[in-house]
């Protein structure tokens, strides 16, 4: 099952109804582990269909195209991955090697708490290199790196900060208060990883006018 934006935010509102002080400890929201928009991914058969596709986020697609951008590389975001995180969560050492094209990076955002994040080499027997993500760290996977093992090894529980005026800058009225706070609180305990990336070839431009 797909997961889109309108169904994780029905997960999220659940959530908070039922556990309003900590909805990371809702046991729905706890089942969460992915969502996606773009060109879905199969987990099982490891592989995008042309026909499984539903609208991307604008924002997204710039950030992705913009970071590319910004280390000389190009990107047309057409798929994301959104990974959730709990305290105990871990990925182990996988490749993104299921793209049609491979000339483009995987840009990957981390929200909420830390992770300690292992980029290998191109095969298992390499020793990982640990980095450790924070929240709004972005992690660019382009060249040779596009093609390396990488994973997550555990994740670091780590109250989210942010300056009181800053906080207050985010609201649009103050009955958003409430569901920034509950967000903050979620982010605190939990990790978010949003990854673009581009799944097909860019098609060449014409010369001719047509």
């Amino acid at each position: 099952m797909h997961l889109q934006q309108q169904q994780v935010a029905e997960i999220w509102h659940k959530a908070r109804e039922s556990h309003p002080e900590d909805p990371a400890a809702s046991p729905l929201l706890a089942k969460l582990c992915w969502a996606a928009s773009g060109y879905h991914y199969d987990w099982t058969a490891r592989k995008y269909y042309k026909d499984s596709f539903s609208a991307m986020p604008e924002l997204l697609q710039q950030l992705g195209a913009r970071c590319a951008t910004a280390c000389g590389m190009t990107l047309s975001a057409e798929a994301v991955i959104v990974n959730f995180y709990k305290t105990k969560s871990s990925m182990g050492g996988h490749l993104d090697d299921v793209e049609y094209t491979m000339d483009h990076p995987v840009v990957s955002l981390s929200l909420g708490s830390r992770c300690v994040f292992l980029m290998g080499g191109h095969t298992k027997d390499e020793p990982p290199l640990e980095i450790l993500l924070r929240s709004g760290d972005i992690a660019i996977m382009g060249g040779e790196s596009r093609t390396c093992y990488h994973g997550v090894a555990r994740v670091l529980p780590t109250p989210f900060s942010i300056a009181n005026d800053e906080f207050d800058a985010l609201l649009d009225s103050e009955a958003d208060r409430e569901e920034y706070e509950a967000v903050r609180t979620y982010l605190g305990t939990q990790r978010i990883n949003i990854n673009v990336r581009q799944v097909y070839p860019t098609e060449p431009t014409s010369t001719n006018g047509e």
